[in-house]
């Protein structure tokens, strides 16, 4: 979409997977005084395939002339399966003559339509990530 010596910006789109297996287990004993309750235990266990389309954008910031310095970016939504996912990274890095670093920060959401058993996940954390070129 956008290629300057300072910006990058790529259009994307594809699919995403999210594949789930949850288990939960339980047990409960236990007296009331004098009474002695009846011991209870289960499990349920959800497990499942979600695929969903997506489009996005990819690019980058170059912070420096010399481009070493760089702000990544990634922004991507879709739907399917579920009724609305979303994802988004942001962050810095430094390009080497090998590759590139980088420190960002990611959020993914999934929000399921109604009547399912996973009703809405998100995950999100700071990642490093390394680019070799050859």
């Amino acid at each position: 979409m956008v290629s300057d010596p300072a910006w990058t910006v790529d259009l994307l789109a594809g699919a995403r997977l999210l594949s789930i297996k949850t288990a939960l287990g339980f047990s409960i004993d236990g007296n009331l005084g004098p009474i002695v309750l009846p011991g209870r235990s289960g499990t349920k266990q959800v497990d499942g395939n979600v695929w969903d389309g997506i489009v996005g954008v990819k690019g980058r910031y170059a912070l420096t002339d010399d481009r070493k310095w760089f702000l990544p970016f990634y922004l991507d939504v879709g739907t399917g399966q579920t009724k609305l996912t979303w994802q988004g990274i942001a962050g810095v890095g430094y390009g080497f003559p090998w590759g590139e670093v980088a420190a960002t920060y990611r959020y993914i959401e999934w929000n399921a339509k109604s009547g399912k058993s996973l009703e809405s996940m998100s995950l999100n954390g700071p990642m490093i990530s390394m680019t070799f070129r050859w």
